[in-house]
């Protein structure tokens, strides 16, 4: 039985036995926190006393501590920038200053995340480094039995980036981050995380990996080493706590005394248990308790994870990690969004280093069960392909063959970079390799297929493409003589006259041969096309052989194509803060004038307008995004849209970026957004000139179509029934003299208002002398003058004409109907529901909400206004509106000589698309707003323009949209 001490069980808190506030050490000067949300700020202070966290921004949080003397709460931050300063408050007062707000990102893993940028082949290069906004803390490695509530590193802080601070940080996450920082020019924080000899099986909880064989054998290896060690050589758990704390004692007192250097070369660092093995460093749970639990729920954007050799010592175990690796990407995203209180994504980004090559280069067309890094990199590609929102850094041009740790990190950090930029952040680059898609086998001739080729294929240097292998169905396996051949590349072999599958760098070190790449410079990750067995569980195991390092041997970089999309710093960028929150702004800023934007006012937000002052003028006046914002991976911003990446799954990816850059460059009139969902899921979010992502568009007659689903929630709610919609409108304005009114007007029927069937026909003169006096247009007054103006209404069926009276005949009846006024039934009943906040309706003359035109919405909040048609009036599992309702509003009620149909001021028409024939139902509006929906391949989309009249969209969207998205039509 174990014996744990109270002095160590309780060391995390012991420092501090005051009832000051404390902070952990995450929380200094030169700290940054992730830009546009809530970070989670912790510490510890009396029981029971309530601390103030206030920063120079204008927030400010509360809590109160608990029985421990713990507390936690959120502080909302705006866009990036620096300069600020942060107070914390309770018996004593703690100021954090030269703080800086912008993007973060934690790097964890093994040796080779930690391997620093000093002992690298690039260090020289960064000998004169100056990048005050790249912000780097690094912490010594610990690990412990039971979860840390803080780190023992007193000298782990935030540092400023300089030659000092570049040459200690992990090199992958030092030019991961500098590459950020000089293409985006916002401040990037950098969490390095990395312990060396781990495996993935102590970077998480045990309780996840308790009912895995193979962690379980990992376990009990160890459990009975720990055993030995206890009864043959006398490290009893007590004993190596007793040791423990001592050696602790002793590194803060060196501490106290100034002292920060344990020799010339290493920094001192508090001491760690290595026997017996169930306390030590691969232990399950073990790095998880001392390297993640610590800094979690710290705001992050995304991880950068390099790990994977302590797990690739043979065959089955690397094929194993295809299993575990997923499990531990949603403990920490599941753990980090519950904990963050929902403000770190539940999907955020999770980055991870295909392993390198290492050992002699490959000789045979493919090697055998001995090339275990070759099976790991298949769970790699694999978890890339299954997992959302992850992405893999190809890296067998990087290595040595005789080096467990190489020095050339500076490609694989900024491969991640490049990774982040195109599919976190949005930027027009191609940022990985080719991926294979499919081979198809033609006599003896194999045609291999790629995704992510970027401008086109090519070989790493000249001379033939020569890592291919081809086999037929006996599973031998022979070098391939394969040619690029446009987007394929072709492959054969004389001695393979019936090809069954190929294989690409197959090896554990393939980085002789001539490797495939875009003409990015980007190269593609080994793959094969069979699915046949790699080992026999049931053989003897082949471990991987550690090289032997020849005297003399000096490792020396590899030749490599240079990557064309590596960003170059740019003074422009530093003022564009890209619309990549999480979460909703923080602030409601104040009103002011909107001469022009401000200097960083460039993304898709904007802080001169609110919601009610949108008019159709006001908008005019916005000015346009200086750089368009596209955005093939949504943030998640907890507003009921479920968002997921654009992937190649979706279908042909590029053909949408390439459509979104034609509307960037105006090819496609002044559009504003343009938002694409497949099968329940955002996965294209893109603003242009006035479009923004947190201001209100004007809505013009689509305002008819939010119109007519205000009328079907109140039959939900029993205000009015199905059976009503075909009842005379005025049956319910009690208010109007019917004396007054002409022929046929006590006919009309709520379904012919909202079909445009009401008959009402007013010439433009008498409409004129009517609203010279407006006062008689108030309430129903304003029905009774279209009732008693018209020209006689004849009997049905009457002829449809889209005109303004309809909708408003139909807005009167929902204030007639439903209990308090038209507008409190639509904020509480409809948009309240949906969670559609910042929108504006504008009033009409009758002083009801208008239904013609004069709403606003948000682009994402059309996306909602789709959602609820597309599931038949159901939002989140609740029935909003009846579905008879929605069937209804959104049928072929009438059909115009075009062919284009009218429901309940929702249109449908049929789209024909390669000789096919799509169902599209719509929601129009004049000035160029649309949510078109087709509900065969579930299928919705968004766009707003403000140029006059509907534009080409209609046509356009489908012949574009359709046939990059539909699946059968992209393979």
């Amino acid at each position: 039985m174990k014996l744990f001490t109270p002095l160590v069980i309780v060391l995390s808190i012991c420092l501090s036995t005051s009832a000051e506030v404390r902070l952990p050490s995450l929380f200094g000067d030169h700290m940054i926190l992730q830009q546009k949300t809530s970070n989670a700020i912790w510490g510890w202070s009396e029981a029971g006393e309530t601390v103030t966290v206030k920063a120079s921004w204008g927030a400010s949080a509360k809590a109160t501590a608990d029985n421990e003397g713990k507390w936690k709460l959120f502080l909302k931050t705006p866009e990036h920038g620096t300069g600020h300063s942060i107070s914390v408050r309770g018996e004593n007062e703690i100021t954090i200053q030269d703080v800086a707000i912008g993007e973060v990102w934690l790097c964890a893993g093994q040796s080779n995340m930690g391997w620093s940028t000093g002992n690298s082949f690039e260090a020289e290069g960064e000998a004169q480094v100056d990048l005050p906004n790249l912000r780097l803390f690094k912490s010594s490695r610990e690990h412990w039995h039971e979860p840390l509530e803080e780190n023992r590193d007193r000298l782990a802080r935030w540092k400023l980036c300089d030659p000092n601070s570049a040459a200690e940080t992990s090199a992958v996450a030092y030019y991961f981050g500098k590459t950020l920082q000089q293409k985006l020019g916002v401040p990037i924080g950098i969490i390095q995380r990395a312990y060396a000899g781990t495996p993935i099986e102590g970077w998480m909880p045990w309780a996840l990996q308790k009912d895995d064989p193979r962690a379980l054998a990992h376990k009990e290896s160890l459990d009975a080493n720990a055993e030995r060690q206890r009864e043959k050589q006398g490290k009893t758990d007590a004993k190596a706590l007793a040791a423990f704390d001592v050696e602790l004692e002793q590194y803060n007192t060196l501490i106290d005394a100034g002292e920060t250097m344990k020799n010339a070369f290493r920094p001192l660092a508090p001491p760690i248990i290595t026997q017996p093995a169930d306390l030590g460093h691969q232990y399950p749970q073990n790095i998880y308790n001392a390297m993640i639990v610590p800094v979690r729920p710290y705001g992050i954007r995304g991880m950068i994870w390099y790990q994977g050799e302590r797990n690739s010592k043979n065959a089955p175990q690397a094929a194993h990690y295809r299993k575990q690796l997923p499990q531990m990407i949603a403990h920490f995203r599941d753990s980090w969004h519950e904990q963050s209180a929902g403000h770190v994504a539940k999907d955020f980004p999770f980055q991870f280093t295909q392993l390198p090559s290492w050992n002699p280069q490959q000789t045979e067309p493919v090697e055998g069960i001995a090339a275990s890094w070759a099976v790991n990199r298949e769970s790699m590609l694999l978890v890339a392909s299954e997992v959302s929102n992850t992405g893999m850094a190809v890296t067998i041009d990087t290595g040595d063959a005789v080096e467990l740790h190489p020095k050339n990190k500076k490609p694989v950090g900024i491969r991640h970079a490049l990774y982040a930029l195109e599919n976190t952040y949005g930027k027009d680059i191609v940022g990985s390799g080719p991926r294979f898609l499919k081979q198809e086998i033609k006599d003896s001739e194999v045609a291999l297929t790629f995704d992510s080729i970027g401008s086109g294929l090519m070989t790493g240097r000249s001379g033939k493409l020569d890592p291919f292998a081809i086999s037929g169905e006996d599973r031998k396996w022979h070098w391939a003589e394969a040619k690029i051949r446009g987007d394929t590349v072709v492959v054969h072999s004389p001695e393979v006259k019936a090809p069954a599958a190929v294989r690409y760098a197959w090896a554990m070190n393939p980085s002789g041969r001539n490797l495939l790449y875009n003409k990015e410079g980007l190269p593609a990750s080994p793959f094969r096309t069979d699915d046949w067995p790699l080992f026999d569980l049931n053989a003897e195991l082949v471990e991987v052989i550690k090289p032997k390092k020849p005297n003399g041997y000096e490792a020396a970089d590899w030749k490599r194509p240079r990557m064309t999309a590596v960003p170059a710093s740019n003074a422009k960028v530093t003022k564009r803060p890209e619309d990549i929150s999480n979460a909703h702004p923080t602030a409601s800023p104040p009103k002011k004038s909107m001469n022009a934007e401000e200097a960083n006012g460039l993304a898709p937000e904007v802080t001169d307008l609110n919601a009610e002052d949108v008019s159709f003028s006001l908008e005019a006046q916005l000015p346009d995004l200086v750089e368009p914002f596209i955005n093939a991976r949504p943030n998640q911003r907890n507003d009921g849209i479920p968002v997921a990446p654009l992937t190649r799954e979706h279908g042909d990816r590029r053909a949408i970026l390439k459509f979104a850059r034609e509307i960037a460059a105006g090819d496609h009139g002044e559009v504003d957004s343009f938002l694409l969902m497949k099968d329940g899921e955002l996965i294209f979010e893109s603003y242009y000139r006035r479009g923004r992502a947190n201001y209100p568009h004007y809505q013009m007659s689509i305002t008819k179509s939010y119109t007519a689903m205000i009328v079907g929630r109140a039959i939900q709610l029993g205000h009015l029934t199905m059976a009503d919609l075909d009842k005379p409108v005025v049956s319910f304005l009690k208010n109007i003299d019917q004396s007054k009114l002409v022929k046929g007007a006590t006919e009309i029927t709520l379904a012919e208002a909202m079909n445009m069937h009401s008959g009402i026909r007013i010439d433009q003169a008498k409409a004129k002398e009517l609203m010279k006096n407006p006062a008689q247009l108030k309430g129903q007054g304003q029905i009774e003058a279209y009732l008693a103006n018209s020209t006689p209404i004849p009997p049905s069926p009457r002829e449809y004409k889209y005109q303004g009276s309809d909708p408003s005949m139909t807005m009167q009846v929902i204030e007639a109907v439903v209990p308090g006024t038209a507008r409190d039934f639509i904020e509480e009943e409809l948009l309240g529901k949906m969670g559609i906040t910042n929108f504006a309706w504008q009033d009409d003359l009758s002083g009801l909400p208008k239904s013609a035109a004069g709403s606003s919405m948000r682009s994402r909040d059309m996306i909602k206004w789709g959602m609820l048609a597309m599931n038949n009036g159901e939002w989140q599992d609740e029935r909003l509106i009846p579905v008879e309702f929605v069937e209804r509003a959104t049928s072929k009620v009438h059909t115009n000589p075009q062919g284009t149909s009218y429901g309940f001021f929702w249109w449908r028409h049929d789209v024909e698309i390669n000789g096919k024939t799509y169902d599209c139902k719509s929601g129009r509006g004049a000035g160029g707003q649309f949510i078109l929906m087709f509900p065969e391949v579930d299928l919705l989309v968004v766009i707003t323009a403000h140029n006059k009249g509907m534009g080409k969209m209609l046509k356009t969207v489908p012949e574009r949209i359709l046939p990059a998205l539909i699946k059968e039509q992209t393979q």
